[in-house]
């Protein structure tokens, strides 16, 4: 009973003035992706893993010999499957490769969330990039 309430409630929040309007992390006419989970007829936005491009800059490969990183995001997505926000919520230490991960998530295609059927736009979806770079191989011995 208390899953259906609260099905209704967030249905309730998303006005149609609402899923017409890019969605934002702090929105209380926005529903959010993790409080929404569970509730019956709601489907979160996916991301379209064919759609992921990570481009590392050319000179990373130089600077690092191995390459061991987590960036865990959160985004926001609209009811057309587009990213229109994303944040850092856990940084992998280093600036560049955050920067790398927010870049692949924001150019990323997701399958919008929908209720009931109807998509919306949504804040909230978690996601986390594992970057990996094995490392380099040893440079071969001088011919004798």
């Amino acid at each position: 009973m208390r899953v259906a309430k609260l099905g209704l409630i967030a249905g309730a929040l998303l006005s149609a003035e609402a899923a017409s309007q890019t969605p934002q992390p702090n929105d209380p006419l926005v529903s959010r992706d993790q409080a929404l989970k569970g509730v019956v007829g709601y489907v979160g936005p996916r991301m379209d893993p064919k759609s992921v491009r990570v481009d590392y800059p050319a000179d990373l490969g130089k600077a690092k010999d191995w390459l061991d990183a987590t960036v865990d995001l959160t985004i926001c997505v609209d009811q057309g499957g587009v990213a229109t926000a994303v944040y850092i919520t856990h940084s992998s230490g280093e600036p560049i490769l955050d920067a790398v991960a927010v870049e692949a998530a924001s150019k990323a295609s997701y399958n919008a969330a929908a209720m009931n059927g109807a998509k919306m736009p949504v804040c909230g979806y978690l996601m986390t990039f594992d970057m990996r770079m094995p490392p380099k191989p040893a440079p071969a011995p001088p011919a004798h």
